[in-house]
C-alpha cells in the first residue's frame, strides 16, 4: 500500500505516470532487495546498454542508488524511497555497510573467535568471496591483520604483540 502512495505521489510530482519499466524496475528491487543490471535488463526485456541508460534516470530522479562498479554493479532502492515506504532500516540492510564498519567488524569477529576466514568475512559483511579477499588483503597490507596458511585454508588473525 506505501508502495502505491509513492508511485501516486511521484506521478503527482511529474504530471505524467511512471513509465511501465520503472514500475517493474522499483516492484523487482522491493522484491529483491538487489539486482544486477544485466537481471533487471531481464525484467524489463531491454539490452543491458538500455537499461542502464533507464537505471540512470532512475538515480537522477532519486529513486534508486548504484553499489559497485562494472558488471559487479548492484543496484538497489534509495534511502528517500525507504523512508517513503516506512522502512529506512530496509535501506541500511541492502545498502551494507562502509569499509571502516567491515573492518571493525571483522576485527571484533577475531577478538572473539582469535581468527576468520575470507568466506566467515563475506557472510558477516554481506560481501562476495572477492570482495572480502580485498578487504583482507587490505588489512594484511595496513597490518592489522596477519595471513596464515595458503589458499582454502587460509585463516586471518591479529598480529602478534
Amino acid at each position: 500500500m506505501s508502495m502505491t502512495k509513492w508511485v501516486l505521489e511521484q506521478e503527482n510530482q511529474q504530471g505524467a505516470p511512471l513509465r511501465l519499466q520503472e514500475l517493474q524496475v522499483l516492484t523487482e528491487l522491493l522484491r529483491e532487495r538487489q539486482m544486477t543490471t544485466t537481471a533487471l535488463a531481464s525484467v524489463v526485456q531491454r539490452t543491458d546498454a538500455e537499461t542502464r541508460n533507464l537505471l540512470t534516470r532512475m538515480v537522477e530522479r532519486g529513486w534508486i542508488q548504484p553499489r559497485g562498479e562494472g558488471k559487479a554493479r548492484n543496484w538497489h532502492l534509495s534511502a528517500a524511497v525507504y523512508r517513503a515506504l516506512d522502512a529506512p532500516s530496509g535501506y541500511v540492510r541492502v545498502h551494507g555497510f562502509e569499509p571502516l564498519q567491515q573492518e571493525q567488524m571483522i576485527l571484533q569477529y577475531i577478538q572473539a573467535h582469535r581468527q576468520i576466514t575470507r568466506n566467515q568475512v563475506a557472510e558477516l559483511c554481506g560481501l562476495s568471496p572477492d570482495q572480502a579477499g580485498r578487504v583482507l588483503r587490505r588489512l594484511v597490507e595496513a597490518e592489522k591483520l596477519t595471513a596464515q596458511g595458503a589458499n582454502k585454508g587460509r585463516v586471518y588473525t591479529l598480529p602478534a604483540k
